[in-house]
């Protein structure tokens, strides 16, 4: 990656968007195991749904890390 001010300012805000949403898909999941929640269909696949979309924004994360570097 290139250590130019703004582009290593870029990189480490990639990262932390990057912890940010690791730490939703944690939180996403204690939640998606409440006995309530697995009762609810709509929820449960809205859930589930939602944890894709943050798994695949993460990816589009790394591999944008991994072109830069």
């Amino acid at each position: 990656m290139k250590q130019i001010g703004g582009d290593n300012k870029l990189s480490n805000n990639m990262i932390n968007k990057q912890n940010l949403l690791t730490y939703l898909i944690q939180n996403l999941e204690k939640e998606n195991y409440a006995e309530d929640m697995l009762h609810n269909e709509y929820t449960y696949n809205w859930i589930q749904g939602y944890k894709r979309g943050i798994l695949s924004t993460i990816e589009l994360i790394n591999r944008y890390i991994e072109k830069e570097n």
